[in-house]
């Protein structure tokens, strides 16, 4: 995965447009159009102000952002490839459970039970005449 397809896919999972990351960033829509189409390579500190903008570890967009578009040459560089990816997927998941619960507790309805008692048991096999 390449950065700017890293970026992309963390921005859309936050729920933003273009132009919503760029304003928080402070650059303009074209520029990160242009990175993330990996037409343009963003610093560091502009790596440092995305990841922070879309509440990941800006360090998931560093190592991104090092990871080679040459295939690896070696099996330990085939691993670390395969770590960012997964650092990358991992921080994907994270923004969007952060979104989902954002919009769930808007909404008004309560947080899931994430404990493991009640994890095992789905909400939908709560049965409320069972615990009067």
């Amino acid at each position: 995965m390449t950065i700017g397809m890293a970026i992309k896919t963390l921005r859309a999972s936050a729920g933003l447009q273009q132009q919503e990351l760029a304003a928080r960033v402070g650059i303009s829509a074209s520029f990160l159009s242009l990175i993330e189409r990996d037409k343009r390579d963003p610093t560091v500190r502009l790596l440092r102000d995305i990841g922070n903008s879309l509440g990941v570890p800006p360090g998931v967009l560093v190592a991104a952002a090092l990871q080679s578009d040459m295939p690896p040459t070696s099996p330990e560089a085939a691993k670390i490839d395969e770590s960012i990816q997964s650092l990358v997927r991992a921080a994907h998941h994270y923004v969007l459970s952060t979104r989902l619960n954002e919009m769930t507790e808007s909404q008004g309805y309560p947080k899931p039970i994430r404990d493991a008692k009640n994890a095992k048991r789905g909400a939908h096999d709560h049965n409320p005449s069972k615990d009067e």
